[in-house]
């Protein structure tokens, strides 16, 4: 039978863990005397003929019977009751022949989280501002515009280009000191004069030219400019102006509805609205909850959380982005022109705040008896099993699946509702004063 005891030993903890099934003990001790004796070899034995007193007195004890200790260590975490979330080394106090198994080891225990205070929960009453959710009409025009614009058809004129006109154009593009850069080069590429998709400062040097033209545009890019190497230089851009064409988009009327898979526009601007207020409400709850998330942080104090925990969850962003992007760690290394070591540090913030965020979660989830049920474990299953799993049977995936972080995921969940059910949130309408409501 298992016993163990913890003391604290700043900052990690000394777990003392004895097993003192004598009749358990023995029968591990001989199933591993039986695998090990085909492999010992001593002076003055054959291979596999030493005699089993003889390996425990000359190889000792712990080195022969290293598996059962480390069996009895396994079980004294896992009956311990302690969060244990890091495992250092393990000393060994007793470990002989009809005697109990005594073990000390080294762990790392989930920090404390401080939810209540003075008998106040600090989860409840955090203030929010939700985002104003309404649809209003130029939002809706700007998305018949956009299908206007998509199905708009083209055709080539003889004249200088106007704002909206097609132009297609050959360009090849230099820095200031005369050096090429990557993507500087296209042929018949497709410029939409005044449609701000490209450089206003390139789209407006293509205005009133024509067919057979060569022009020199002169642009700088921004700051912000995403390659960096870009980034505030000045270039210059030789371009040959091979066709301008007109565009010429539809009346905006029933038949342009159509387009929408309707009958008529006002049913095409209804759907567009309930389209529209769906996006919003979808991007204004994830704004609540990360609003939330933060105020957590900022309210609820958390221990010192082990470097166990955030190397942890370090190495799973790294590897979700990683996967993100189809590489391997070698290749991103190398095309990023970053060290491993920058790398882990670029993650390590949002590492932290994941933890602590989930730590405290978890403990709302505790502290509100939220549970998970057999209902709920099943749906969070054929959900993983259609969303990240398809390859797998979902007979196979139920056998597999980790069903104490299943249900946790389902705890967490149920923990935010619970946050943002006793939140203040401030919506502040249009034209008008914010309205503070429960």
């Amino acid at each position: 039978m298992i016993k163990t005891k913890i003391a604290q030993q700043a900052p990690k903890y000394i777990l003392t863990i004895m097993e003192d099934d004598m009749e358990l003990l023995e029968k591990r001790r001989v199933e591993v005397w039986e695998v090990k004796k085909q492999e010992i070899v001593l002076k003055g034995f054959r291979k596999g003929h030493v005699p089993r007193e003889h390996a425990e007195n000359a190889i000792g004890y712990d080195n022969l019977y290293e598996d059962v200790i480390r069996e009895v260590v396994i079980r004294g975490i896992k009956e311990s009751g302690q969060r244990v979330v890091g495992v250092g080394q393990a000393s060994v106090d007793m470990f002989t022949k009809d005697k109990p198994v005594v073990v000390r080891v080294e762990v790392w225990l989930e920090p404390a989280v401080h939810v209540i205070l003075e008998g106040k929960k600090l989860y409840e009453g955090l203030e929010v501002e939700s985002p104003d959710i309404n649809v209003e009409e130029p939002e809706i025009d700007a998305v018949v515009q956009r299908v206007r614009e998509s199905v708009a058809t083209t055709k080539t004129v003889e004249r200088e280009s106007q704002t909206g006109d097609v132009v297609v154009v050959d360009f090849e593009g230099k820095l200031e000191d005369g050096s090429p850069f990557r993507g500087n080069k296209a042929n018949d590429y497709q410029v939409i004069v005044g449609s701000g998709i490209l450089l206003a400062e390139f789209e407006a040097q293509l205005l009133g030219v024509k067919a057979g033209e060569v022009r020199e545009v002169k642009l700088t890019f921004p700051p912000t400019w995403p390659a960096k190497d870009l980034a505030g230089k000045k270039a210059v851009f030789t371009t040959t102006i091979k066709e301008v064409k007109e565009r010429n988009l539809p009346e905006v009327n029933d038949e342009l509805g159509k387009q929408f898979g309707v009958e008529d526009l006002a049913s095409a601007r209804a759907k567009i609205r309930e389209n529209l207020s769906l996006n919003k409400e979808q991007q204004g709850r994830a704004q609540v909850e990360q609003q939330l998330l933060t105020g957590l942080i900022r309210a609820v104090p958390v221990d010192p959380i082990p470097q166990s925990m955030i190397q942890q969850q370090t190495n799973i962003l790294v590897q979700n982005m990683l996967e993100g992007v189809g590489m391997t760690l070698e290749e991103y290394l190398k095309k990023a022109k970053v060290t491993e070591e920058d790398l882990i540090n670029q993650h390590q913030q949002a590492a932290i705040i994941d933890v602590r965020s989930r730590l405290i979660l978890r403990t709302i989830a505790d502290v509100e008896n939220l549970t998970a049920t057999p209902e709920e474990e099943e749906a969070a299953l054929k959900m993983a099993h259609e969303t990240q799993f398809k390859n797998i049977e979902i007979e196979t995936l139920r056998q597999q699946i980790d069903r104490d972080a299943l249900a946790l995921n389902i705890r967490v969940q149920k923990a935010v509702n619970h946050v943002r059910e006793k939140m203040v949130s401030k919506v502040k309408l249009q034209g008008g004063p914010a309205l503070q409501q429960q």
